[in-house]
């Protein structure tokens, strides 16, 4: 459906409404025009429809706040441009915070452990100790012959 109302007008409450407000006035609205108590009032079923979508988004206060920013914005007789400079610092912050969060959601790199050659005194030359996790390996080394 097409924004073509103001959410606010549907629900007739003014756009300082709390949240309960809003509620008990969609309660109140959509009694008024719910098909049901309306049968054949095609006039009553558009309007039902108007304040289910106004609720829909003044009912989730997210939703509310980007209806709130936008609104003044996409009528181009009541274009504002402080207000659209602001949304578009919002949106541009919000895509860098995603991002930054994607890149740190990518698991760290494991790091391979090396294994540390460690002559001992008490060995002779023909064998090396390795010590590799704490704990230590006596391998003979190879001899060219």
């Amino acid at each position: 459906m097409e924004n073509s109302f103001d959410y606010y007008e549907a629900l007739k409450v003014p756009r300082s409404s709390s949240q309960d407000e809003i509620k008990r006035a969609y309660r109140k609205r959509i009694i008024a025009c719910h098909p049901d108590h309306n049968p054949g009032d095609n006039e009553a079923e558009e309007e039902f429809k108007r304040v289910s979508e106004a609720y829909e988004v003044l009912g989730d206060p997210e939703r509310r706040k980007h209806y709130d920013l936008l609104s003044g914005v996409i009528d181009p007789s009541n274009f504002n441009k402080e207000r659209f400079t602001q949304i578009f610092s919002e949106f541009v912050e919000g895509i860098s915070k995603e991002a930054m969060n994607t890149n740190q959601k990518k698991p760290p790199k494991k790091k391979k452990k090396k294994a540390a050659k460690k002559k001992e005194e008490n060995y002779d030359d023909s064998f090396v100790v390795l010590k590799q996790g704490g704990a230590l390996f006596r391998v003979k080394r190879a001899t060219a012959e």
